[in-house]
């Protein structure tokens, strides 16, 4: 299994309190093989690609398509770097957790002053490619 971690720069991350970091390292421990990438290390070349660090540090170009799973965990802001982000990880076929159109479409904070009061996302939920098995939305929140 083959897992990218797409977060924060690894160097600016607590150890001792971030959760990306204890969901990479249990994953190693369970013979995961985990990549990680910044936003800034997703681009596009003939497909949705990363410039993705292993486990021993070193870097590799690789298709995004190539991976099992993808875990977006870029904390705030939302920019522009990140909103093109969401859209490369749209490309991929593969399972991205958290679903890069809710992100971009229920960004915290403006999602939070225009929601009327309303705490609930609506339909959307993990975002799995067309033709994936489950369809787009995995899981229901309750409307």
């Amino acid at each position: 299994m083959r897992w990218l971690v797409v977060l924060d720069p690894l160097d600016g991350l607590i150890s001792k309190t971030d959760t990306s970091l204890a969901v990479i390292n249990r994953a190693r421990v369970e013979g995961i093989e985990v990549d990680t990438a910044t936003i800034e290390e997703l681009y596009f070349e003939e497909q949705a690609r990363v410039l993705a660090t292993g486990a021993d540090g070193s870097t590799e170009p690789k298709v995004l398509g190539g991976y099992d799973l993808i875990f977006m965990r870029k904390e705030p802001p939302y920019d522009m770097r990140f909103h093109y982000a969401t859209h490369l990880l749209s490309l991929s076929n593969t399972l991205v957790l958290n679903s890069p159109s809710a992100l971009r479409d229920f960004n915290e904070k403006l999602y939070a002053a225009n929601t009327g009061g309303r705490r609930s996302i609506g339909n959307r939920g993990v975002y799995r490619p067309p033709g994936a098995s489950g369809g787009q939305v995995a899981g229901q929140f309750p409307g």
